[in-house]
């Protein structure tokens, strides 16, 4: 990437909610990108002109995901304000998450919507439960690092307890 694009970038911050701007230009303006990036640009007065296309589709790549991804770079999920405190799973409740989605994979089979809806709520609240946050408060991008954040502790406890189980047998 060209040098001024990863130097803007290394100054660019990790979350929607500290780049609440470039965020909604990118949720908002989908799939109109130029927005987003013209935002990004104006902060060190460049103009998307002084660049190649590819040089502005790379930018704009490296960007989104820094600024959407759940997860840094490290492979660790991202942390707010509001989601810094959150309480993670016990090993009993990681198991009933497990069985919540194991239900709604069983609906989705039997193409019960109606069932699949029910259980995703009963789902989703008892994971806010858990991580004693009010979801209310939260942004959508927050909301979703919740939900992913305890579906996947609870999903990597499990597969670890199935991969010990398997290996007593």
């Amino acid at each position: 990437m060209n040098e001024k694009l990863t130097k803007l970038l290394e100054k660019i911050e990790d979350t929607p909610i500290k780049e609440k701007e470039i965020y909604e230009a990118i949720i908002k303006n989908h799939p109109k990108k130029s927005k987003a990036v013209k935002i990004a640009l104006g902060r060190d007065d460049l103009s998307i002109n002084d660049f190649t296309a590819l040089e502005i589709a790379e930018f704009y790549n490296a960007m989104h995901k820094k600024i959407t991804e759940l997860k840094n770079e490290d492979g660790f999920f991202k942390k707010t304000q509001k989601t810094q405190n959150m309480e993670l799973p016990s090993f009993e409740e990681t198991e009933e998450i497990a069985e919540f989605m194991f239900k709604i994979d069983d609906a989705v089979k039997k193409e019960k919507t109606k069932k699949v809806v029910e259980l995703s709520e009963d789902l989703e609240q008892f994971i806010f439960k858990i991580a004693k946050i009010d979801k209310e408060d939260l942004s959508d991008w927050e909301v979703e690092l919740v939900r992913q954040q305890i579906t996947s502790c609870s999903m990597d406890a499990a597969m670890t307890a199935i991969g010990k189980e398997l290996k007593n047998l």
